[in-house]
Parts: structure tokens; C-alpha cells; sequence
């Protein structure tokens, strides 16, 4: 299962490769992150937590990036 990232108009190298690991993933990001929003840079989780606007900021200071996969690990049903 998983989301697409919606990517940015020129999507950086890596992108892609970064949206199919958190694809392939999945299952592992639900245990771990369950109801967070997490950010992939190189195939890693580079930052995670509840504010998908602080996470974006974590993400972007520690890889110097613009975009990157950001997306909600959705567990269970969620209200929005």
C-alpha cells in the first residue's frame, strides 16, 4: 500500500528513488510512524513528527533541499 508524493514541478534527482523506498517501506513506517508526517532524503527518514511544516524545516536545514518525498503515515481511519 502507500501514498504517492505529490512531487514539485522539477522534481530533484532522487526523488523518485526516494518515493519508491518509502513505498517499499510502508508497512515499517506505519509501526514506526504511525499518524506522522515523515520526509525521505536518500532513502532515509530524514525528519518525522506531527507538524508537516516542522518537519519540512528539519528536513530542508539538514539536507540543504528544497523538496523531497514529504508524507502522511496514515494508520487506521483517519479524520480530516
Amino acid at each position: 500500500m502507500g501514498m504517492q508524493s505529490i512531487p514539485p514541478p522539477c522534481a530533484p534527482r532522487g526523488f523518485w528513488e526516494d518515493n519508491r523506498w518509502l513505498n517499499a517501506h510502508w508497512a515499517e513506517m506505519v509501526q514506526t510512524y504511525p499518524n506522522m508526517w515523515v520526509s525521505v532524503v536518500g532513502q532515509q527518514i530524514v525528519a518525522a513528527g506531527r507538524d508537516p511544516e516542522e518537519v519540512t524545516k528539519i528536513a530542508q536545514k539538514k539536507t540543504d533541499r528544497r523538496e523531497f518525498p514529504l508524507c502522511f503515515v496514515e494508520r487506521g481511519i483517519y479524520v480530516y
